[in-house]
């Protein structure tokens, strides 16, 4: 099944389009959007038991210990279906 992944970003980065792409153009991920305070990731689908890893980079606009919200993770074949959530996380930027 195909997934969705909202990852979360904490005020004061912004995500770095081109490392995005390059997950697009490898394969991946089959596409993205970006927000305001996160990036939405959707990955093909997987096969049992197969995990995702995909990196992408942000830029810092700010310093500082920086807080993001919760990050989900969502089959879109499944509207409505129960969501996994993550908990929120710390970004250190320097």
């Amino acid at each position: 099944l195909p997934l969705k992944i909202r990852q979360s970003l904490p005020a004061g980065v912004q995500p770095d389009t081109a490392s995005l792409d390059a997950l697009v153009s490898q394969g991946r991920i089959s596409a993205f959007d970006t927000e305001d305070g996160a990036v939405t990731l959707t990955i093909p689908g997987l096969a049992v038991g197969q995990t995702f890893q995909g990196r992408f980079r942000v830029i810092p606009t700010l310093g500082g210990t920086l807080h993001a919200g919760a990050s989900t993770i969502e089959s879109p074949s499944r509207p409505g279906s129960p969501r996994s959530r993550r908990m929120r996380s710390s970004w250190i930027m320097w």
